[in-house]
Order: structure tokens, then sequence, then C-alpha cells
């Protein structure tokens, strides 16, 4: 259980949020870990259906893209979460993601082991306090109902230029420090 799971929940690729995450991986590959990407975008995914087979069967009904995502982070050692914010939240896939967690807590609570580091990544256009806001909310639902160990986030204020981040060295080694938390 080496493998890191960073979950790309932008629209865009190449995207700042990306860019962040692939210098946290470095520093976690520095530690011996392995880093898995995975790309919102590219998975089929269906929001929650408040069924509530999950609370009987300790698993999710759906057969998605994100059920499968879950069952790789119930693998992994830790999970690096990422969203770009919009309109003061974050991006509608990432939000479909914190929902369908919620099939993680099966009949004896939480079927997701404890004990795995995590860390956000939340970039916008402009207000990066409430951008701080978000990502403390993203390490607080893993920490609170996953027993998850938050190692750090990092907000990004990007002005709207989506390779901001590659251009700023400082946030670049800030990520890379974080991964090495991993």
């Amino acid at each position: 259980m080496s493998e890191i799971i960073a979950i790309i929940s932008s629209p865009r690729t190449g995207c700042n949020s990306e860019t962040i995450a692939k210098s946290i991986a470095e520093g976690a590959k520095e530690n011996g870990k392995k880093v898995k990407f995975v790309y919102m975008k590219d998975l089929e995914m269906n929001p929650c259906k408040a069924c509530n087979y999950c609370k009987k069967n300790d698993r999710c009904i759906q057969k998605d893209g994100i059920s499968a995502l879950i069952e790789d982070i119930r693998n992994s050692c830790g999970v690096i979460l990422t969203a770009p914010l919009y309109f003061g939240q974050t991006c509608a896939q990432y939000r479909v993601f914190e929902d369908r967690m919620y099939s993680a807590i099966g009949p004896n609570g939480s079927n997701v082991p404890a004990g795995k580091k995590v860390a956000a990544v939340v970039t916008c256009g402009a207000d990066a306090e409430v951008a701080q806001s978000e990502a403390d909310h993203m390490n607080f639902v893993f920490q609170k109902y996953f027993g998850a160990e938050p190692v750090g986030s990092i907000v990004f204020k990007d002005s709207g230029d989506k390779d901001a981040a590659s251009k700023d060295a400082e946030i670049l080694n800030k990520a890379k420090e974080l991964g090495k938390k991993f």
C-alpha cells in the first residue's frame, strides 16, 4: 500500500491543479511512493442516487468510474485532492466525487481504512480566502469521515491563466515539499 491516488477534478487538461499535484507527486516519489493520477473528466460518473444501498451492502450500487476510484482509495496509502474554485465552491466533478464518497460509509461506518494521508489543492481566479476554506473542507471530510491524516493544503490564485502554476517556482517547490509528507 505505497500508492497515492491523485484526483484531478478540473475539466481542463494541463490545468494548474494538475501541475501542482504533479509537483506533490515528485516529493512523494522521493519517499518511495507511487502516484496514480485519476482524471475525473475521463470517468463515467453518476451522482449519488440517495438509495442507501451502501448502508446495507457496504458498497455503492452504481458500477461506474467513481465506484472504481473509491476502491482505489481504499487500497491506497494517501490521496491528493484537487479542484478549481467556481463561484466560491469546488467544481461539479469534485462535488459529485465527494457526494459519492457517502457510499464508503457502510453499515459499520467507514469502509476506507483509517490513517491515509490527504492533501488538498484548490486553484482560483480571484478569491484565495474562499479557496482556502474549500481546501480545509476537503481535508476535513477525509479526516472526519474516513480517519485520514491531513498533511496540508495548497491554494493557488491563477487569475485565469491555466499555465500560471508551471511558471511559479515557489508554488512548485512548496508542492514538492508537501509531497514529502506522504
